[in-house]
């Protein structure tokens, strides 16, 4: 287990930034957000619990990558998007989740501003497909529009599951 925990290597934000459609969204400060890895000491969902923000995204998983932003308003750190995953018993990443927050005072301006599937489809590469651990995506989960707050949440669903897939062929 130690060797997928290791393994994690953090992409620059920069690169994943995006110019928001509308000129009143103002861009993210990069330096402000924040990666948090939940593992180890408590399962990511306990862990998460525990937060002052339990309620704006749902993590059900063991291991979780959670990606935060500090906000310029007040200074509060919130959840943004995590992934969450476990790892089988042939030591491959299996990713359970991907789930933005329902958190209406981050949401707007992450999601406009910072490209979160392609940062997390970097980090996957480097950190485990790079390193031959193979990743996969299980099924799309019921009532994923609703919970996801987007009406295209299966369709990246399926991009993540196709890159995954095309990443995974690297691997002999």
């Amino acid at each position: 287990m130690e060797r997928i925990f290791d393994a994690v290597e953090i992409p620059d934000f920069d690169t994943f930034l995006r110019t928001p459609r509308s000129t009143t969204c103002k861009p993210l400060d990069v330096n402000r957000i924040v990666v948090e890895i939940l593992w180890w000491v408590k399962s990511a969902s306990d862990e998460f619990l525990e937060s002052s923000y339990p309620n704006s995204t749902i993590i059900g998983w063991e291991n979780a990558i959670m990606l935060r932003y500090r906000r310029e308003a007040d200074e509060s750190v919130r959840p943004t998007i995590c992934l969450a995953f476990d790892v089988n018993e042939e030591w491959n990443i299996v990713v359970k989740q991907i789930q933005g927050t329902l958190d209406k005072k981050v949401a707007f301006r992450f999601w406009s501003s910072f490209d979160s599937v392609w940062y997390f489809m970097k980090l996957i590469d480097e950190s485990f497909i790079k390193k031959w651990i193979r990743v996969e995506l299980e099924n799309i989960p019921e009532g994923l529009e609703a919970a996801s707050n987007s009406s295209r949440a299966s369709e990246m669903y399926e991009v993540v599951r196709r890159k995954f897939e095309t990443l995974n062929t690297s691997i002999l």
